[in-house]
């Protein structure tokens, strides 16, 4: 009988043990897609930033007062 208890005890401490390795194995899974997620993220943003930047340099080319004026004159 004493046997049995053990034996129980053992198992139910190894399946514990299974259950919670497998527990942080899957936060980290899913940790490491958020991560990934997160550098997608960051480089589009960053392709975007470049866009914004390259057209606030680029309004210097254009001649505002003059639209501005076809824009009264309209």
């Amino acid at each position: 009988m004493r046997e049995e208890i053990l034996r129980t005890a053992i198992y139910s401490s190894g399946q514990y043990m299974h259950d919670a390795v497998n527990y942080a194995k899957n936060s980290l899974l899913e940790f490491y897609q958020l991560f990934l997620n997160a550098v997608v993220l960051v480089d589009s943003l960053g392709e975007k930033m470049n866009d914004i930047e390259y057209h606030v340099s680029n309004t210097a080319n254009y001649n505002i007062k003059g639209g501005t004026k076809v824009l009264k004159s309209a």
